[in-house]
């Protein structure tokens, strides 16, 4: 009777000792400032949710949009070096004055990239990464695939503030095959974890298409460090400019598979 108990014991006993020997689950969900630190090497790391926006609502011409699936696979190459594939699965629902409703469904391009670690945090010297990206044409539906490859890269830079305090952002740019069709983008979060497994984000960030007016975006969300490689988070935000989407919300989690 008194094996079962120890055995009990010995895994809790593994298992602690396995979590401390883990360096620490960071991930690039919920909030759309990318982190400044890659996968351990030889890793994956699984990131995948949902997420669901409306534009203007409250008019005719409502339109909603949902992201079913937003998956990012990362994997440790090197110490310094992480290999990222991602795609999403898109529902689209548009109403027109008329009354009519169109939907479409489909699979976003593929997206394949890489993020390099440059500069390790020390004093005032941020965490800084380098995250360089390519869509495949034609990967995706017709109707939000293109036929041109786009290019994009992010620095992401991180600091710690004071105990449990983070601060993080990120400058972008992507080129869609035309200078004309590129976008700038930006991200600045603040985190703010009060146990090791509980944090609270706010989050502004923003991009400008060429030609187009500004989309600012800001958002807040928690997440949940359920086991020492599982994460559950959720978000919600709104737009703060015409072309931005009235609110957003997401849920999701991140698993780092275990060797």
């Amino acid at each position: 009777m008194k094996r079962v108990p120890l055995f009990f014991a010995i895994l809790l006993l593994a298992t602690t000792i396995i979590a401390q020997q883990e360096p620490d689950l960071v991930t690039d969900r919920p909030d759309q400032t990318e982190s400044a630190l890659v996968v351990p090497a030889w890793r994956l790391q699984i990131e995948t949710g949902i997420a669901k926006e409306w534009v203007n609502i409250l008019d005719e011409e409502s339109e909603g949009r949902t992201r079913y699936g937003t998956t990012l696979l990362r994997f440790g190459l090197f110490d310094f070096m992480e290999l990222r594939l991602g795609s999403d699965l898109l529902a689209h629902r548009y109403k027109v004055p008329a009354g009519a409703e169109r939907n479409e469904f489909g699979g976003s391009p593929i997206g394949i990239g890489m993020k390099f670690k440059l500069v390790e945090e020390m004093g005032r010297t941020p965490d800084i990464a380098l995250i360089t990206s390519w869509q495949i044409p034609n990967t995706g539906n017709a109707v939000y695939s293109s036929d041109k490859w786009h290019h994009s890269f992010v620095f992401s830079f991180a600091h710690t503030l004071y105990e449990g305090w983070g601060l993080g952002y990120n400058l972008g740019y992507e080129f869609a095959g035309a200078f004309d069709n590129s976008t700038f983008k930006y991200s600045v979060v603040g985190a703010y974890s009060w146990t090791e497994r509980w944090t609270l984000f706010i989050e502004g960030y923003g991009a400008k298409i060429s030609k187009l007016p500004w989309d600012f975006r800001a958002d807040a969300g928690l997440t949940f460090l359920l086991f020492h490689n599982f994460q559950l988070d959720f978000s919600a935000g709104a737009g703060l400019t015409n072309i931005s989407p009235v609110a957003f919300v997401s849920g999701g989690f991140s698993w780092r598979i275990p060797r």
